[in-house]
């Protein structure tokens, strides 16, 4: 989720998971993971880390929804 530069012509992202109660659902530990990662790694990147890791990374906004 942090390599996205083939996505380039676009001002930001956003991932929108529909019925979040059943996602991962008979995989309750690495739903945790993935968003705890969403959260202490994706967007951190996004908001600022891309500047010091890509040749040219420019902060773009990413947003994760969740509904049910």
């Amino acid at each position: 989720m942090t390599d996205l530069s083939w996505l380039d012509q676009f001002d930001g992202f956003e991932i929108i998971i529909k019925i979040y109660s059943k996602f991962m659902r008979s995989e309750p530990k690495l739903k945790n993971e993935i968003i705890n990662d969403f959260e202490e790694i994706i967007l951190p990147f996004w908001e600022k880390e891309v500047q010091c890791v890509v040749v040219g990374g420019k902060p773009k906004s990413f947003n994760l929804g969740l509904m049910d």
